[in-house]
């Protein structure tokens, strides 16, 4: 997860939500989040802005292109 090693899990420690990484082991491209239905819209409005203020987009493209 590229934006696990960018400090977007303790910001989201921050908000108080709470989440688990599902997924194969060894593998980062089948790894995922799993947060409450509820923390959902924070969750990805939290995405999207950590996406902008830290310039990752390009950096995400390029992990995911293999």
């Amino acid at each position: 997860m590229p934006m696990g090693m960018w400090g977007f899990e303790e910001e989201i420690r921050d908000r108080k939500i709470e989440f688990e990484i599902d997924g194969e082991k060894g593998n980062f491209k089948s790894l995922s989040y799993v947060v409450k239905k509820s923390d959902l819209k924070l969750f990805c409005d939290m995405i999207y802005f950590f996406l902008s203020e830290h310039n990752l987009d390009k950096t995400l493209n390029d992990a995911f292109k293999y």
